[in-house]
């Protein structure tokens, strides 16, 4: 008997919900998120939400969603432990645990092989708050819909599925096609959805203008029956990431699994790893860094540019400098991009003339990168390393140039270190009379991962100070009129 294979690709819709549909086998230990915005149910709220700063009412349930502690397990009145199904917890392992289960029956493990072996296609997913949820929790639950915490969360799902196709865990490039759902719709998940008829009066649209920019305004409509043009959409906050992300298709950047970046700082840290991809340009090397910062103070990341040269085989190091950083950035975790549920229950924004709500804009922006990339700006205690420093509650990408400095292959030597080995100093002479070399020589030392950990001019003969580096070898790069003459291995004693 002989099979015929019919597709080429399984479809899967995975939405991460507020529950799962309930088994014998899951219906107890499972409830993914639902839980964590019910802490604002039963509450009679009258007053506006506050922006400026971060809203106690609010924080259970943006602090919860985010993985922050919002559980006292020991009743000290501390909180200590994140609340179950946040965000955090579905990339960092739920992602995983639901694709380890899939792969055993859809065939994409790393030693799946022959005609059974399919692709996977999402085409559809996102975080939803529509399912298995009862009337009475709907606006409660949907508060998380069209915020900062939302894009936050959809964001680093994108990303796990771009390093998923590694071939680390799965066979490589088994997601092969993935869809979010939707780009344009009338539900609170879509990128784009209706304008709702408060924001449509803030526009001045037509008859709409006339209403107290409030839901229930009273206007004669009866030459125009509905009021409300359902014609209308607005960009939301999750548009905005979307685009940020979008520079990884566009200029079909190429994921670097790497464990170059570190947090600095902050030993217990609620942010999840940025992902590194590589432009794969030789001529103008750089690397685009992809990250989330949910914390309400800045973000530093300490980056190895030892890891980094193994890019560029025959290289002697590396250094990084400045790129530019481009991101959005929120005051607080509920910041939105127009109305959502989190301005329904509410009593404050029922009926308010001038505007229905805090209609909070979120654009993106571009600076120059924020204390620069070079080690001299970590913070104290940090060596070897370019840090770069990223704001509060934000999300977005930064480009670190790369000027890689190769061996100089069968050239003879020009100049010599000595002494050396050394425990404290060297001098630098020219060995080689016939090179013409100016007076003045720019001189780098590189540790063995790569990094810069100093630069100074000098002229010949003169006494360079290494007393304050560490014991090791070193990459000496000695420069004339920025052309690169001679490198030399320095060793360096107690």
């Amino acid at each position: 008997m002989t099979s015929t294979y019919k597709f080429d690709a399984v479809i899967l819709h995975p939405y991460y919900t507020p529950t799962n549909v309930p088994t014998d086998a899951i219906e107890l230990c499972n409830t993914n998120w639902l839980s964590i915005p019910l802490c604002l149910d039963g509450v009679t709220y009258g007053t506006p939400w506050t922006y400026a700063s971060y809203d106690t009412r609010l924080k259970c349930a943006f602090d919860g969603i985010m993985g922050f502690p919002v559980i006292d397990t020991d009743a000290d009145g501390i909180w200590d432990t994140p609340a179950v199904g946040n965000f955090r917890s579905f990339v960092t392992s739920g992602l995983k645990e639901a694709m380890d289960f899939h792969k055993a029956h859809l065939k994409f493990s790393t030693t799946d092989v022959g005609p059974e072996m399919k692709d996977i296609w999402y085409t559809e997913y996102n975080i939803n708050s529509d399912e298995r949820v009862t009337d009475a929790q709907v606006e409660y639950v949907g508060s998380i819909l069209n915020t900062f915490a939302h894009a936050e969360g959809l964001w680093n799902w994108v990303l796990w599925n771009v390093k998923s196709n590694a071939g680390i865990s799965y066979r490589p490039n088994y997601l092969s096609s993935t869809t979010l759902q939707s780009f344009l719709s009338g539900t609170q998940i879509a990128l784009m959805n209706t304008a709702s008829q408060d924001e449509q009066a803030i526009m001045g649209l037509d008859e709409i203008s006339a209403i107290a920019p409030c839901d229930g305004g009273t206007v004669d409509c009866s030459s125009d029956g509905d009021c409300l043009d359902n014609s209308y959409y607005l960009r939301r906050l999750t548009y905005y990431a979307m685009q940020l992300l979008n520079k990884i298709s566009m200029d079909d950047l190429v994921y670097l699994r790497s464990t170059a970046l570190a947090y600095v700082g902050t030993p217990v840290n609620y942010n999840i790893p940025p992902t590194v991809f590589y432009n794969g340009n030789p001529s103008d090397p750089k690397l685009i860094v992809f990250y989330t910062n949910v914390k309400d103070v800045d973000q530093t990341f300490g980056f190895n540019p030892g890891l980094v040269y193994q890019l560029f085989p025959g290289a002697v190091s590396v250094n990084l400098y400045g790129g530019t950083i481009n991101f959005m950035n929120a005051n607080v975790p509920y910041t939105t991009s127009g109305k959502c549920s989190l301005y329904n229950f509410n009593n404050w924004y029922d009926c308010q003339a001038g505007g229905s709500g805090n209609m909070y804009s979120i654009e993106t922006d571009e600076n120059d990168i924020l204390n620069g990339l070079a080690s001299t700006d970590c913070p104290v205690g940090v060596s070897g390393a370019a840090c770069v420093v990223v704001p509060k509650y934000s999300l977005g990408y930064f480009t670190i140039n790369i000027d890689v400095n190769y061996r100089l292959g069968e050239n003879k030597d020009v100049f010599a270190i000595y002494p050396n080995p050394t425990s404290s100093n060297f001098y630098i002479q020219q060995i080689n009379s016939e090179e013409m070399v100016a007076t003045l020589l720019d001189v780098e030392v590189y540790n063995s991962y790569g990094a810069n950990v100093l630069s100074t001019q000098v002229v010949e003969g003169q006494r360079i100070d290494i007393s304050n580096l560490p014991v090791g070898s070193y990459n000496v790069l000695i420069k004339s009129n920025n052309v690169l003459r001679d490198s030399e291995v320095l060793v360096k004693m107690k």
